[in-house]
């Protein structure tokens, strides 16, 4: 049997996991909007929070909610300002994005902690 799941391929599974979601909620026009809510801001925190190597957990959920808030302002945005915004079509964008963060963030160098850093993650 083979070791552990290496991060990339983690990412690659959390993006493939993310599109998914994004298609069923896309295809259901009926889907509940809580159910909606929480793919929408959810999906960008968690990848985000999940993916950002720091030490300190305060400053990963300050920025990945940032990113979450962010990221879905700017797709309502552009998507208001082209003038082809659906919901069904935000939920797939916002899909896309997070998945392709997931895997940007699959490939980003592991940096090690250095001593100071691990004395202050504790």
């Amino acid at each position: 049997m083979r070791g552990p799941l290496t991060f990339r391929t983690r990412c690659l599974i959390a993006a493939i996991a993310v599109l998914a979601g994004a298609g069923v909620l896309a295809a259901v026009p009926t889907a509940p909007v809580a159910v909606v809510a929480l793919f929408l801001l959810g999906a960008p925190v968690l990848v985000v929070a999940l993916g950002w190597r720091t030490a300190d957990p305060l400053a990963r959920v300050v920025v990945a909610v940032a990113v979450g808030l962010t990221l879905n302002g700017l797709v309502a945005e552009v998507m208001l300002a082209a003038g082809v915004w659906s919901p069904s079509a935000g939920i797939v964008v916002v899909g896309a994005a997070v998945a392709a963060l997931a895997i940007a963030l699959g490939h980003l160098p592991a940096r090690e902690l250095s001593a100071r850093e691990e004395g202050t993650a504790r």
